[in-house]
């Protein structure tokens, strides 16, 4: 028999194959994905790598996908590691039993944590270090979503372990997690010099006419060119794609076998991975014509098809009767609950209440292990066969809940048309509604979103008015006495509870206020008062409990907030324990301006506030803005990737652009104002600013501050002043009143300033801010309205009895001029005036009033900006001994928290009042630390192991102990007591 050259890497890849292998021998970090049409030879490719690894003494473990396991959730996991499942007594408690528990080895009652399921993977390869490794996944277009989501979670953390990742897909399919942030090499048609090679080294090499047309059907595939060179005709007439011609190609090639072996070769096209060796076993002497005839290769008593598309067209050339045969075949032979479900689903000829309650199993088990889309998958197929109409349309809203977990809205609303379809249960439409409401909520059509949510909250409040058999009670406000144990009894009821979302029910929770909680949310990201009128209009009759203290917190803070504020410690310390709750409490706790006191409640929440499996929660980058505004930047950072990196895997245009801005935010504080620039132009293209004022806001405040780290104060005032309208109301009710004094600062650099002076706009939009806010602002945003206020007095202006409403006077102020001397061209005032101390001033009581008081120290970027603005203004007017303190406090914060165009500035004046700062502008040198390795450095401190670091942050021991190796000289230390002292020498 001759022996076929069916290798097509062996002829023009030589380039590609020597490039991985560079990579490969690197000895660091690499992910590289593969892509190539079907043919091109990316199987063969990662072959021949992983044997030369192999040759090499380096470990490979290798996953290839097929379609019957895609649907089986953490099917590819199971198969890239069943080599090495004996190592999993070795991973730190929590991880290995996270990990057992996706795999199947042990019972759980609820999903494990993904990101803790991700790190147990990162630990267990990183176990392997002493040598390269080579993780190898083929055909990744078939690897079930769960498995995709872990291995995305692992390639984006491999830092230091000398760990290769070569992911093998084809061109046109999508991979979730791995589209863009890596390298890509594509193997490309093979040019006419290759392509003859290759063709010259068959057996029967095609000459003539018929190499010509071989040449041209092939297009330069090197497969097809291997298989039209075995077939007389050169393939088939018509204008078939290449994929296609080989499929017809195959197929033809199988019908003259014999019938046992057709039947055999049927047979394995319709197992999955774990049913191979029990289709091979007996059969072997079946498979030796299908050998002969180059469609399947053996291994041992192992048996594959030597090509996907074989199995494919094996697969869809017989006819149903035969392929539901060796389903059924293959179910008798399964020991899989699993498994056997889905094979007698493919042989199911009608609605079967078994085969539909087995898949419904499955469901349970993939939902338990956190396999949202396996699960999903088997619910929508258990409704189709589901005898009865009710169980069809609840199955179906069950299979749209778990969907929503995977991202793809097309799939969740497509399941909800098919609840309609098959169900007139208005209660049980609007839960399936629900689901597209909340995964609309994260993507970026809020207009659409929130008019489906209160739709489905208008209908399920008249639905409870009705079944409550009595008239509904008048609309009431909410007191506090009535909210403490409300708020205290649901978390108590909820303890220990994994909330997904900061507004997940309680189970006493009504559906109407369920979707307003979500409404609430896309209220916030939307920014439109409108909006908030409806939630009111909806709220009105909504009975008290946790649910509605969240829906008012969420859509009207302000409004909220003098009433929440004083009770969130007693609520905080009632959640002990609950992490969902703690969760909540914490989002409303950054809402209403207690940033000390949402960082505390967002770490004791420590593992749960991290993106679990598959989406970010509602709200979820609240955290890193409460750790922006605390000064932990380098964890703002932390969570911006970390949710970025999520929402782009499933599409969630908004969350993505949220996690941009607030990266932008920092980089900006930074000076790095590029990277600032690129991250808020990013944010702002993946949204419409009129849909997502939010981003809007957020993201033009990060430009602003940008141009105010460059010295562009014109372009700043434009990006300050874009958060308000022409009117001087607020674009985004909670975010354009953090703009207040950065506009109020531009103003007053470019000479705008007072309310008779070349430009009114920003002190009378300052008052009627005031106004808007009511008597009793924030102390945050009380701080920030009195250092506008007295970077935009004038001379012999009113003080601050009445500047409007909540101002109480601090005190008399000190006489001294407005107007700065000409000789400091850093001023925060316009050089053009000299000091004049015969006019009293309306300046320094604002100034005392927003540093008065502890409480802004929750706020350390914004406290130092106004004492850095009250030292220059002291300086001005001769009181240097009073404006140095002042200064040095403000040039400390600056350093610590590394915004070096703010230092320097704080030098300068430092300097103009007899003052030379040591050490001159340098930063804090734990900010000249990537976000990651600040993390580390701070968790070693504490005295934690690398394995315990690792557990807390989701890396591998090895990348721990390598970041810290590096990161020693940086800092001065050679060991790790040492790293204390660091800390408590910068203030940390």
């Amino acid at each position: 028999m001759p022996e076929y050259t069916s290798d097509p890497a062996i002829v023009g890849r030589d380039g590609e194959i020597a490039e991985i292998m560079r990579r490969v021998a690197a000895g660091r970090s690499h992910v590289l994905v593969l892509s190539g049409e079907p043919g091109a030879g990316k199987s063969a490719v990662l072959d021949v790598v992983a044997g030369r690894v192999r040759g090499d003494g380096g470990l490979v473990l290798r996953v290839a996908g097929s379609e019957p396991e895609s649907r089986l959730g953490f099917a590819g996991l199971h198969q890239l590691l069943r080599p090495v499942l004996g190592e999993l007594d070795g991973l730190p408690p929590r991880q290995r039993c996270a990990l057992r528990a996706v795999l199947g080895l042990d019972e759980c009652t609820e999903a494990p944590d993904g990101v803790l399921t991700g790190s147990a993977v990162l630990t267990l390869i990183s176990r392997f270090g002493s040598s390269p490794l080579l993780v190898v996944v083929d055909d990744a277009q078939w690897i079930d979503r769960a498995s995709l989501d872990v291995l995305s979670f692992v390639a984006r953390r491999l830092d230091a372990e000398p760990v290769t990742l070569l992911v093998g897909v084809r061109s046109a399919d999508a991979l979730p997690g791995f589209d863009t942030g890596y390298d890509r090499l594509e193997l490309g048609p093979l040019d006419g010099v290759a392509a003859n090679r290759l063709l010259d080294l068959q057996p029967e090499p095609p000459v003539g006419r018929h190499r010509v047309r071989v040449l041209q059907e092939a297009s330069g595939n090197p497969l097809a060119l291997i298989e039209l060179a075995r077939v007389r005709s050169a393939g088939v007439e018509g204008p078939l794609p290449v994929t296609d011609r080989l499929e017809r190609i195959y197929a033809e090639q199988a019908r003259p076998l014999p019938e046992s072996t057709r039947r055999s070769l049927l047979l394995l096209a319709a197992a999955d991975a774990a049913d191979f060796s029990a289709v091979s076993h007996g059969l072997s002497e079946a498979f030796v014509p299908a050998e002969e005839a180059g469609l399947v290769r053996r291994s041992g008593p192992s048996v594959s098809f030597r090509h996907p598309l074989i199995r494919s067209a094996v697969y869809h050339a017989a006819p149903f009767e035969e392929r539901r045969q060796a389903h059924l075949a293959l179910a008798r032979l399964s020991e899989e609950p699993d498994r056997r479900a889905w094979h007698l689903a493919a042989a199911a000829t009608g609605p079967d209440a078994e085969v539909s309650d087995a898949l419904r199993e499955t469901a349970d088990r993939a939902r338990r292990r956190g396999g949202y889309a396996a699960a999903a998958a088997a619910l929508e197929r258990a409704a189709e066969l589901s005898p009865r109409r009710a169980d069809r349309a609840r199955l179906l809203a069950e299979a749209a809940e778990l969907a929503v977990f995977t991202g793809q809205l097309d799939w969740v609303e497509r399941l909800v048309v098919a609840v309609r379809a098959h169900s007139d249960d208005p209660e049980l439409i609007g839960r399936a509604s629900l689901a597209t409401g909340k995964l609309m909520a994260l993507r970026s059509n809020h207009t659409t979103a929130f008019a489906l949510l209160t739709r489905i909250a208008a209908e399920a409040s008249f639905r409870e008015m009705l079944a409550s058999s009595v008239e509904a009670p008048p609309p009431k406000a909410l007191t506090i006495s009535a909210e403490v144990p409300a708020l205290r009894a649901h978390l108590s009821a909820t303890k220990g509870a994994a909330a997904r979302e900061p507004h997940a029910a309680a189970a006493e929770d009504t559906p109407s206020l369920e979707a307003l909680a979500a409404a609430a949310v896309v209220r916030y990201y939307s920014g439109e008062e409108a909006q908030r009128r409806r939630i009111e209009s909806l709220l009105a009759a909504s009975p008290d409990g946790p649910l509605r203290v969240w829906v008012e917190a969420v859509s009207d803070p302000h409004g909220a907030g003098s009433r929440l504020r004083p009770k969130l410690p007693e609520l905080v310390a009632a959640a002990e324990g609950d992490a969902g709750g703690l969760t909540v409490l914490a989002v409303v706790a950054w809402l209403l301006d207690q940033t000390a006191l949402a960082v505390k409640t967002f770490d004791e929440a420590y593992d749960r506030w991290r993106v679990r499996g598959a989406l970010p929660d509602g709200l979820g980058s609240a955290v890193g803005w409460a750790y922006l505004d605390h000064g932990r930047w380098a964890e703002a950072r932390t969570v911006a990737s970390e949710i970025a990196a999520v929402a782009a895997t499933a599409g969630l245009e908004h969350a993505e652009a949220c996690a941009y801005a607030l990266d932008a935010t920092v980089l900006a504080l930074r000076g790095e104002t590029d990277g600032a620039r690129r991250a808020a132009e990013r944010a702002l293209a993946l949204v419409d600013p009129l849909e997502s004022r939010s981003i809007a806001v957020a993201a033009h405040r990060a430009l602003g501050l940008a141009a105010v780290a460059d010295g562009d104060y014109e372009a700043a005032y434009t990006w300050f002043g874009s958060a308000f309208t022409g009117d001087g109301d607020p674009v985004h009710y909670h975010v354009s009143p953090t703009v207040l004094a950065e506009l109020a600062a531009s103003a007053a650099r470019l000479g705008r300033r007072g309310r008779h002076g070349p430009d009114r706009r920003v002190a009378e939009l300052l008052e009627r801010a005031a106004q808007r806010l009511g008597p009793a602002p924030s102390p945050r945003l009380a701080a920030l309205l009195d250092r506008g206020r007295a970077l935009l007095a004038e001379p012999g202006s009113a003080g601050p009895d009445s500047a409007g409403p909540g101002s109480a006077r601090p005190g008399s102020a000190d006489p001294g001029s407005a107007e700065p001397d000409s000789a400091q061209p850093d001023s925060a005032q316009p050089d053009s005036a000299q000091p004049d101390s015969a006019q009293p001033d309306s300046a320094e009581p604002y100034f005392q009033r927003a540093l008065a008081g502890d409480a802004g120290e929750q706020w350390p970027f914004e406290r130092a900006q106004t004492r850095l603005d009250y030292g220059e203004w002291l300086r001005r007017r001769r009181r240097i001994t009073e404006a140095r303190p002042q200064l040095a406090a403000a040039l400390e914060t600056f350093r610590r928290l590394g915004a070096r165009p703010w230092a320097e500035r704080a030098e300068a004046e430092l300097r103009a009042a007899g003052v030379e700062a040591i050490g001159g502008v340098t930063p804090d040198v734990l900010t000249e630390l990537s976000p990651q390795q600040q993390q580390i450095v701070r968790l070693a401190a504490r005295g934690l192991t690398n394995r315990e670091i690792g557990d807390r942050l989701h890396l591998s021991p090895r990348t721990v102990g390598s970041h810290l190796y590096r990161v020693f000289p940086k800092l001065g230390v050679t060991a790790r007591a040492q790293l204390r002292d660091v800390l408590e020498g910068t203030g940390r």
